[in-house]
């Protein structure tokens, strides 16, 4: 009987997890927490070294970063005809470049940072999302800022619909050993970003040349 119940707490749980913003235990507080480590129902693991972790579900991508100090993170996703950038650190936003017969151009001329931390910032935006799961419901994916949780901690959601091949994504952050990044992405891949490594660091702390070469 016993195990029935907890077969049926089980099942119960991983319903939950699918078709919500985030599964039942999880919160994008800036924390990585021992049930968000060791979770297996409502998020499969997929990736995990000293710093980052990697899961998946049906629905989307949970991405936590454990780093040894202060940082900013951002997630990339290369697409077929658009390599878009996510960050977050006193504020959230994206920035994202287009396939173009002249090569990548990026679509905007500055960061749009509708996700505003306020410890950060004395102005919201004029179309402020300051709702995390608005945010995710209308970009694809959401972060927890720098002022949340812990300061060496940072956590991502981000939708199959838009990040639709593991082996595509990239996730950059701090560390104090090396050269001050963590790039990963699915086993046998090229880590690296773009082959400049210059670019690299730029593309990370946010400094976005018209166009790239990918």
């Amino acid at each position: 009987m016993k195990h029935i119940v907890i077969l049926v707490f089980s099942l119960f749980l991983a319903s939950r997890a699918i078709g919500q913003f985030l599964p039942e235990g999880y919160k994008l507080d800036g924390a990585v927490s021992a049930f968000e480590l060791t979770d297996s129902l409502a998020f499969k693991k997929i990736y995990k070294d000293d710093h980052l972790l990697i899961k998946e579900n049906k629905e989307a991508y949970y991405v936590g970063i454990q780093s040894d100090l202060w940082t900013i993170a951002n997630l990339y996703y290369l697409g077929d005809k658009q390599f878009k950038i996510m960050h977050v650190s006193g504020a959230m936003g994206e920035t994202n470049y287009n396939l173009t017969d002249k090569g990548w151009i990026k679509d905007r001329d500055k960061w749009d940072w509708q996700f505003r931390d306020p410890m950060f910032w004395k102005e919201m935006h004029p179309e402020a999302i300051q709702d995390q799961e608005l945010f995710y419901k209308t970009f694809d994916w959401v972060g927890s800022v720098v002022s949340y949780g812990s300061f060496r901690e940072l956590e991502f959601i981000i939708s199959k619909k838009l990040a639709t091949d593991f082996k595509k994504l990239r996730v950059t952050f701090q560390l104090k050993d090396g050269d001050g990044r963590k790039l990963i992405t699915g086993p046998g891949n090229e880590k690296e970003i773009t082959p400049d490594p210059k670019l690299n660091l730029d593309l990370h702390m946010g400094e976005l040349p018209k166009t790239i070469k990918l």
